[in-house]
Formats: C-alpha cells, structure tokens, sequence
C-alpha cells in the first residue's frame, strides 16, 4: 500500500508545481467576474455591487462577512473599484462579462477597521480524492470528466477563494484504494510521504447514497494538520456547500490575524467531554479555530473541560469560527468566558 501511495505523491509532486502556479495565477481574490446584458451605468452599478461582494467572500472565505455594515457600506459605494473591463461572450441573455479590479490595500484595510480575519492570498491548492457508491453502485473514484460534481465542488471552492483539483479520469483506477487505505491508517505513519507536499494538501472523502440522504465521512490533511467531518445531507450541492465551509473555516484557523486586531485572552469551558476520543476532537477544533494562536488545557474535572484561549482578535469572531461545529452548542457566556455544551 505505502509503496502505491508513494509512486501517487510522486506523479503528484511532478505536476502541482505547475498547478499549483497555474492555479493561484488564474484566481485572483482581489478580482470578480459578473455576467451582465449590457454596458449601461445603470446595469454596471448593481453589477458591481455584486462583485464586491464577491471579492469579500474570496479574500476571507467567509460568506458572513456581508452582514458587518462596513463591509456592506463600501459595496453599495462601490468605493474600492480601480479598474473593470468587459469581454464579450457566446451567452444567451448575458451577452458580456463585466471583470472587476479592487484596491487590494484597501479592501485589507477595511478588514482590518471590521476586526475580521484576513486568508492570506497564498493558499494551497488541494487535491480532491473521494468515492461516491452506494449498496447497489460500487465506490468510484470522482476525476474531472464527472460533471456537473466535478464542475461544482471547484466552482463552490472558487467563489471561497479556495483552489480544488480532482485527477484526471486515467488515475480514477489507482485513487480509490488509496483513499480507502488512508482512512483506514493513522495518520503517523504517512508522515513520510506527504510532508514533502507541505504547498499540496489533500482532501480525501467517501459519499454513501442511499433512498433519502447521502452520507459521507471527510479527511482534509495539510503539513501536520488534519481535520475529519462526517457530513450528512440530502442533496449533493447541499453537501459540497457545507463541506467547502468546513474547509475554508479549517484553513482560515491557520492564517495569521490581520494586522491591528487586538489580542485578547478568554476562558472556554466545555461540559459533556466523557471520553478521551472526544477531547482530542475539541482540541482539534480549538487548534484549527479562527483566532486562536495558542491555548491551555487548564482543567478536566469529570465531564468539564476548562481551556485558556489566547485570540488574535475578538470573541465575536472566535464564536463565529465554531458556529459550523455541529458538536458544540452555545450554553452562555460573559465578557470573558464561552460555556459550551458538547454533543451531537
């Protein structure tokens, strides 16, 4: 098995340099594209409107961020454009699209007067490795020639400015079994054959379908982080959406914090921890957290568990960084404390 995943890391480390370039050059989060019917003012306005709010969502890859007033404010002004262009296209209706250029300066300065985490621009690409099957449809392996999933994980993954790569559809016969092997392994003992793709990360998944929901088990590795999500719903653009917010609040938890936002320290105690599974999971959600640039276990008195949190930032934005943990539930707080309840 190690030596199969060995020879597919291989081939991968020959052409994610060239992805990889390829890539972060063709999605620029300071930029948006909007389709528009014309080049009229009054269709440009509300056209680049939209596209900040596009720009917004890239550069944090938080869909939230449209509901803090500054950010709101500036793009009804649409006062952070320095240059749009149009390019004529073969589309019914939409006949042009409007490609617009914001002030990289200023949209990070906004952020940073918002206290809002900046992604740093330099993201990695990730490689996409997951089966979808069922009980009576063997496990395949989803490559690029797979529409419209395929078109709709990297289109979701885009508009959070975030990079997707699937394989081609000539290795849908070697990533399977290694998908299966990986979650079958701990993760100790890959170490060795990954930590040389450090700029490549890997997001590895099965999808489950059954008559009425489909379920699925995540694994997103990156350096020596890893995350895992069991996410079940009962659409596939339902699942991808939900499944592209959990990777991009797992990567925003590794950026560093804007600069200017104002460091604070904040108790968080978690009631419900009765097993030692459980308290490696909180930990892996605290460390991967927006915010969080170091924290202590202070406590773990039967089913409580008391952590000390150092935060590059406020609370508020800390709280939202766990909203889509769906094992911790919000119990009361104060200005320096959070008191969670967890459990499914």
């Amino acid at each position: 098995m190690y030596y199969r995943l060995l020879l597919w890391l291989l081939f991968l480390s020959l052409v994610s340099s060239m992805s990889s370039v390829q890539a972060t050059a063709e999605l620029n989060i300071y930029s948006a594209t909007v389709p528009v019917n014309s080049q009229s003012e009054l269709v440009r306005t509300p056209a680049l409107q939209q596209a900040c709010r596009q720009v917004f969502i890239k550069v944090t890859g938080d869909k939230t961020i449209l509901a803090n007033s500054l950010i709101k404010d500036a793009c009804l002004q649409c006062q952070l454009v320095t240059e749009f262009s149009y390019t004529h296209v073969s589309r019914p209706g939409k006949p042009f699209l409007l490609q617009v250029e914001f002030d990289h300066q200023a949209v990070n300065n906004l952020l940073s007067q918002a206290q809002q985490v900046l992604w740093q621009e330099d993201r990695p690409p990730l490689l996409a490795l997951f089966t979808i099957g069922s009980a009576t449809m063997p496990a395949r392996l989803i490559t690029q020639n797979d529409q419209p999933i395929a078109n709709l994980l990297t289109t979701t993954a885009e508009e959070l400015g975030l990079i997707i790569m699937l394989p081609s559809a000539a290795d849908a016969n070697l990533a399977p079994d290694i998908v299966t092997d990986i979650f079958a392994t701990q993760l100790g003992s890959l170490t060795s054959y990954y930590n040389n793709y450090h700029a490549l990360g890997l997001l590895l998944g099965k999808i489950d379908a059954d008559n009425t929901r489909l379920n699925s088990q995540w694994r997103l590795l990156l350096g020596e982080n890893q995350w895992h999500w069991d996410i079940n719903r009962q659409s596939v653009p339902i699942l991808i959406n939900d499944l592209m917010d959990h990777v991009t609040h797992a990567l925003r938890g590794l950026s560093k914090p804007i600069n200017g936002s104002e460091a604070s320290i904040i108790t968080m105690i978690v009631n419900g921890i009765n097993q030692q599974t459980e308290l490696r999971q909180l930990l892996t959600i605290i460390h991967a957290a927006a915010l969080v640039s170091d924290f202590n276990v202070v406590n773990i008195t039967g089913n409580q568990v008391t952590l000390k949190l150092f935060l590059q930032g406020s609370k508020q934005i800390f709280q939202q960084s766990l909203q889509l943990q769906a094992a911790l539930h919000l119990q009361g707080e104060t200005d320096e404390t959070l008191v969670y309840l967890w459990g499914s």
